[in-house]
């Protein structure tokens, strides 16, 4: 027993002083024994009115059982499941004095509107009970979820529940149903893909089948009415992903009432008009990983530079993509089919916006590798420096101040003209500050602004007095015409006394010149050995002559529409000023660091180079191979979870022209190439997944018999969900060397993961593992789902498919109830105090006798 509100006690003792107060006040006659008992009387009566207002409860046994028919209400349940379920409550109620109640949502029950959440409607039929009888939940379904665990659910509810199968829709309807493949595809071997369908009609159908955009199946098929299935041979094609993709349409084109043999010899009517309810499930696609040669994406302005080294790279038994900076993979699912990208000889300004950061969640966070060959337009020369791409290399692009390298010496010309008026001009004046922040100081940097006429702004001298340059440069205004060739002479005639090894111009202007001739400047200054750039801003300007100028001056040529990109693209001029950092001269190499990827005989010597991109070695890289003065000539790093490859030298054979024809020369590219792939095949670790629903089972395993050998650290897993947004998530030990995770796949789309563990040695990867939820799960035509709805009667300790008598006969545990005793003892302490008056009566009449 217990008491629902045991404060109320504590009036028991201020109600019993009150009594014994009253009673002394009112008992003037009566006999002390009569006194006495009716007092007595009167607290009895009292305290169980106390007790009462406390509701004390015992507990007590009940086996009144309680039905509820809940009826799945989803779309792919057949509409007569509501029939089924009240017929079904019916036969209960027949049996059963108890009421049955039917449970049934209007909507489906997912949050979609279209999917089958069934853990939550057995929640909400759990509401349903009353809490004083022994609950029974009969669940009419098909078994399909789409989200949740239901099997989980029912194992947690505490009460048996039985399960009424229904078939899954089956009237004006077909549609692929799924596809399946074997576990481990290997690159170039066949295989069979088994393609699975259903239709509600006996007919021909057009089965088409896409591996990796190529059809290779497309046929009618005759098929019954149900589930069907056809095997089809597929050549596994090149690369680390097979895309499938499957569609299924009526075949319209025949009329015919032929009959098809079935397995049991009985003809059936073909139909070639069957009806179709829902368009979106005659479609599916699926991604299965492939064992693969590695791929190497080679990304080069001009396939015929990167020839030898493809052609290399072929013969040590690499895949390789040779593509241009401008059809790059645009999103990360596209890059991750990669081991390593190689960058030959780009400029930052060549690849796409988004490619860098692409690079660096391939590297850091998949664990990619990436390697940058460089040349003539690459690292400083490229306008590496303060990119996200110098921010990965091993290498500074930016030679130190103490360098031997050539000093420079710039002059900025700047275009005053009336349309720089404004904005344009503004970010002209700021570029002209960048500059003279970002060069080194033994630099020399003048300034030069014109309209029909130049105008000196600065004189040329060194970056040491900054902060004059920095007041001039501010003074500039706008107005004017647009003349070049006075403008371009007087930079020549600035920049003609300086004693610096490398003298340039940079041009910055919006407008078209008024004079004839600004080449025979543009020559001049070419004899004189000074170099020229221009940088065009807008619409107005004349690209072309900038362009003729500014090849004929040796220099680059950029263009612009956006004024506030004006800054950034000086400073990449600045960092590839023609060949400030190039250094074109025969190079001996030397072995700075002795490496196991290059410990073969074969790399004790290296052939000279004719040629470098200066850089400067990062802190905490490994610098592998040198020049004389210590220059990096390879090194490299970690960078997250992959690895960054710097080779200044060129990989086009201008610079390497000894080298194509060293014998070691695959090998060596393979090696250093393969030391920045990610170990995405390990022999040491498995990954698998079990796909339930809208969450997938990922066990991670490594050899058994290499648990104490291998010393393990952590795990964890690496997540590409299809919006191509990366998580890492760690995870905890489920037995010696195997680690488990559940992830919700709930979004529509591939998820491709990669399990990892880090060893006290090194870090280990597994295979890619990619699964697809299905943007059509509801829709999609499956069987009744039979193993589910057999483990939520097994689990939650019910039956599958009884008959109403099986159910009402099945024994169950009877249910805990409290009874309140509160009515009982108002009625008790009614008849004390009752007794209480007859008491005192009694009392004065025999004092009166």
């Amino acid at each position: 027993m217990h008491l629902t509100h045991p404060t109320s006690l504590i009036l028991l003792l201020p109600a019993l002083a009150w009594v014994m107060w009253t009673a002394q006040r009112s008992l003037v006659q009566g006999r002390a024994v009569w006194s006495r008992l009716a007092l007595s009387l009167r607290c009895a009566g009292v305290t169980l009115v106390i007790f009462a207002l406390a509701d004390p409860q015992f507990r007590q046994l009940s086996h009144q059982k309680q039905f509820v028919v809940a009826v799945d209400s989803s779309i792919s349940v057949q509409p007569d499941a509501t029939t089924i379920g009240a017929a079904f409550a019916g036969q209960l109620q027949n049996l059963s004095r108890e009421e049955v109640r039917i449970f049934s949502p209007t909507v489906p029950n997912d949050a979609s509107g279209r999917g089958s959440h069934l853990e939550s409607m057995l929640t909400s039929a759990a509401s349903q009970f009353d809490a004083d009888k022994a609950p029974h939940l009969i669940f009419v379904s098909d078994g399909v979820e789409t989200s949740g665990d239901v099997v989980a659910e029912a194992s947690r509810t505490g009460y048996p529940i039985s399960v009424i199968p229904v078939a899954s829709f089956q009237t004006e309807e077909y549609g692929i149903s799924g596809i399946e493949a074997p576990t481990r595809l290997r690159e170039g071997e066949a295989t069979s893909l088994r393609i699975k369908w259903y239709s509600s009609e006996a007919g021909r159908f057009r089965i088409n089948v896409y591996a990796n955009s190529i059809r290779i199946f497309g046929e009618t098929v005759v098929a019954e009415a149900g589930f069907s299935d056809t095997e089809i041979q597929c050549m596994i094609p090149s690369g680390k992903l097979l895309y499938i993709d499957a569609d299924m349409s009526a075949d319209t084109g025949v009329s015919t009432d032929a009959g098809v043999s079935t397995d049991g010899g009985v003809n059936t009517k073909l139909n070639s008009h069957v009806k179709d309810h829902w368009q979106e499930n005659n479609r599916i696609s699926r991604v299965f990983p492939v064992t693969a040669r590695p791929r190497v994406l080679l990304i080069s302005t001009s396939f015929d530079h990167v020839r030898n080294l493809e052609n290399a790279l072929r013969s040590q038994s690499m895949e390789v993509d040779v593509r241009t900076p401008e059809t790059i993979p645009n999103n990360l699912l596209a890059l991750s089919e990669f081991e390593a990208v190689l960058l030959s000889n780009v400029a930052v300004a060549q690849l796409p916006e988004r490619s860098l950061g692409l690079f660096q969640q391939y590297v850091s966070e998949l664990g990619g590798g990436l390697v940058v060959c460089g040349g003539d337009q690459s690292f400083s020369a490229g306008g590496y420096a303060q990119s996200s791409l110098e921010e990965m290399l091993p290498v500074s692009s930016r030679v130190s101040e103490d360098s031997n390298g050539p000093s420079r010496a710039v002059v900025l010309l700047i275009d005053r003209s009336s349309s720089m008026n404004g904005e344009k001009l503004e970010m002209a004046q700021a570029s002209a500050v960048s500059l003279l922040n970002h060069l080194s100081r033994s630099d020399e940097l003048g300034v030069i602004a014109f309209d029909a006429q130049p105008h000196e702004v600065s004189a040329l001298r060194t970056v040491n007095d900054g902060a004059a340059i920095h007041d001039e440069i501010l003074t500039i205004t706008a107005g004017g015409g647009t003349t070049l060739e006075p403008a371009i002479s007087a930079a020549g005639r600035m920049l003609e006394p300086s004693k610096a090894s490398l003298r340039h111009i940079i041009l910055l202007t919006d407008g078209v010149t008024t004079d004839s001739n600004p080449e025979y400047a543009v020559q001049i200054l070419k004899e004189q050995g000074i170099s020229f750039s221009a940088i065009s801003i807008g619409e107005d300007a004349e690209t072309a002559l900038l362009d003729a100028l500014a090849a004929a001056g040796r220099g680059r040529s950029w263009h612009t529409s956006v004024p506030s990109q004006i800054p950034e693209l000086v400073l990449q001029e600045a960092d590839g000023l023609a060949n400030n950092a190039i250094q074109e001269e025969p190079v001996d190499v030397q072995i700075a660091m002795t490496t196991n990827v290059l410990r073969s005989p074969d790399f004790k010597m290296y052939p000279p180079l004719l040629g470098f991109v200066q850089t400067t070695a990062k802190p905490g890289s490994d610098l592998i191979l040198k020049t004389q003065d210590g220059r990096p000539l390879l090194a490299w790093w970690r960078f997250g979870m992959g690895t960054v490859i710097a080779f200044t030298s060129d990989a086009s054979g201008r610079w390497t022209s000894e080298w194509t024809t060293w014998p070691a020369f695959p090998r060596f590219w393979s090696q250093v190439i393969r030391h920045s792939m990610r170990n995405s095949d390990s022999e040491l670790v498995a990954i698998r997944t079990i796909q339930r629903n809208d969450r997938t089972d990922i066990k991670i395993e490594t050899d058994p018999l290499l648990v104490d050998d291998l010393q393990i650290v952590d795990a964890g897993l690496t997540i590409l969900d299809p919006q191509s947004r990366i998580s890492s998530v760690q995870l905890q030990p489920t037995a010696a060397g195997s680690f488990g995770y559940r992830l919700r796949t709930s979004e529509p789309g591939p998820w491709l993961m990669e399990g990892w563990v880090r060893t006290s040695d090194t870090l280990e990867r597994s295979h890619q593992a990619i699964v697809i939820q299905d943007s059509v799960p509801e829709l999609r035509p499956l069987p009744v789902s039979e193993n589910t709805l057999r483990q939520i009667a097994k689990a939650s300790g019910g039956l599958y498919h009884p008959s109403a008598a099986d159910v009402f006969r099945m024994s169950q545990p009877p249910v805990s109830r409290f009874e309140s005793l509160r009515e009982e003892l108002l009625c008790l302490a009614s008849l004390l105090w009752g007794c209480d008056v007859f008491a005192r009566k009694l009392g004065r009449r025999n004092e009166s006798c």
